[in-house]
């Protein structure tokens, strides 16, 4: 049986960087250097960080998971620039970019001219571009003094919904003007009030906002992260999906299994789950933390939020004639974002990112390569990764079919791509791009538990789930470096900004 001082499960963002900084800087009690293994099911580092080189686009990146950090996320910055990652500006569009609402072709200027908006706004709310609209909406739901430190601490807004309190400032065609053109159903979607408001206000104070991304890619973050922790002897394990987490006797045994159905048992001192919420309810019946009614209280606090991408690579960058070079348009067509990747230098291809999806957008786009591997009840039997496709025939018809959506959206006929890559994250085991806080969950209390939620097991759980920033890198970062402080007294490390709030 092999012997560890810490199993960390999931080589995702919050995996490597609780496995990288375990094996660089924590001594065992005995004052030893750790045997730390990082146990991924996948055979590749990232876990939702996903970039794919496209074929014949030696210079361009296919981001089919996160692809980018806003410039107030200063954790994960400091971060990229203690590993000597460069960075580059994430696209920006410019007033070619395109909104195709209910069937109408718009650029931003036109949404100051009232009548070319088919919508039915109060007066109030004509002439105002979306994005201000729903700032002024946010504006109203709160008054400009608000301390958002102590927001979340209001008992009665996390039990209210953040689409029942929008309903109470705008009409519900404003709202769905905001939905169409922002590119996301999950926006304006029902969640729990006080940690949406928070989530959105904590950084009004920031002068610009901009965005950010990798020159070779977000995966390359986790990647450097995996590489630093096996230069300093760690070990990743991959083809190693936990099995089974059984009460402990003394010291933590756990099972990993590999997809040829090889089991072998670990007998470690800790164990760091790094998971998404739907991983860890795929233990369900195989983990002695399920004893508890508390941690499954807790668990269900948060809801996965579907997503999908779809990348098309064409042998010429055909939106480049109508003015459109990066950035993105918007539409309530099904594809909902479309964003322009750039032109490869070499040949002059194409890369776009022809749908970002959604909630009821990515059952649409889902349905085109068959059954959805995962179901509605805690414990699947359907644990099969994400479906990526790049050898899409240009007749499949889901080619077919964003063909016309793109050509509906920009107004000309749309050739064939040579290659396309299409992800589903919310099929198993990861539930979901990103997550989101439950009307009636008490963040506050909640965070601190999944940290630990035994006091008296070694087991520990982070990652953007349970977090303050969901959806983001910053939000893994944040939760993983709590269990590294509190649970192995670790110093915060120099690229940590000072006065940084981790969560609660």
């Amino acid at each position: 049986m092999e012997e560890l001082d810490v199993a960390v499960i999931g080589a995702g963002v919050a995996g490597c960087y609780t496995a990288w900084r375990l094996q660089t800087e924590w001594k065992t009690p005995e004052g030893n250097t750790p045997r730390i293994g990082l146990f991924e099911r996948s055979m590749r580092i990232g876990g939702r960080l996903h970039t794919i080189h496209p074929a014949e686009m030696p210079n361009l990146r296919a981001e089919i998971g996160g692809m980018r950090f806003p410039s107030f996320h200063r954790f994960v910055l400091g971060l990229v620039d203690h590993l000597g990652l460069e960075t580059r500006p994430f696209l920006e569009g410019n007033a070619n970019n395109l909104f195709y609402l209910r069937g109408k072709r718009l650029k931003t200027e036109d949404f100051a001219h009232a009548d070319r908006i088919p919508y039915n706004l109060t007066e109030a709310e004509r002439g105002i571009q979306p994005p201000l609209l729903f700032k002024s909406c946010l504006a109203r739901m709160l008054p400009q003094e608000l301390d958002v430190d102590r927001l979340r601490a209001d008992e009665g807004l996390c039990h209210r919904g953040f689409f029942h309190q929008l309903l109470q400032v705008a009409s519900h065609e404003a709202l769905q003007l905001i939905q169409d053109a922002g590119g996301y159903y999950s926006a304006l979607g029902n969640s729990n009030l006080a940690d949406m408001l928070y989530t959105l206000l904590s950084h009004r104070k920031e002068a610009e906002v901009h965005f950010v991304t990798l020159k070779e890619g977000l995966q390359s973050l986790p990647q450097a992260m995996a590489s630093r922790f096996e230069e300093a002897g760690g070990k990743v394990h991959h083809d190693a999906r936990l099995h089974e987490l059984p009460h402990p006797a003394d010291d933590l045994v756990i099972s990993v299994r590999s997809e040829g159905g090889d089991t072998r048992l670990v007998k470690t001192r800790h164990v760091v789950l790094a998971l998404p919420r739907r991983s860890l309810a795929l233990l369900l019946g195989r983990c002695f933390l399920f004893d508890s009614r508390q941690f499954v209280h807790d668990l269900e606090s948060v809801t996965g939020q579907a997503a999908s991408k779809l990348f098309l690579g064409f042998r010429q960058a055909w939106w480049s004639e109508l003015g459109l070079e990066s950035g993105r348009s918007d539409t309530d067509l099904p594809m909902r974002q479309c964003y322009y990747f750039g032109t490869e230098p070499s040949n002059d291809h194409g890369l776009l990112m022809a749908g970002y999806n959604d909630g009821r957008a990515v059952d649409f786009w889902s349905g085109f390569v068959g059954e959805k591997l995962t179901d509605s009840l805690l414990e699947s039997r359907l644990e099969t990764p994400p479906r990526i496709l790049d050898e899409l025939t240009p007749d499949s018809s889901m080619i077919e079919e964003i063909r016309r959506q793109l050509s509906e959206l920009h107004g000309i006929p749309v050739p064939a791509p040579y290659v396309a890559y299409f992800v589903d994250w919310s099929a198993d085991p990861y539930g979901g791009g990103w997550h989101s806080w439950k009307i009636h969950a008490r963040s506050r209390e909640v965070m601190p538990r999944m940290r630990q939620p035994f006091k008296s097991h070694p087991v520990y759980v982070c990652g953007e789930a349970y977090s303050l920033d969901q959806g983001w890198v910053e939000g893994a970062l944040n939760t993983a470096e709590l269990v590294l402080q509190e649970k192995f007294g670790l110093a915060a490390p120099p690229y940590l900004p000072a006065g940084h709030f981790l969560g609660d």
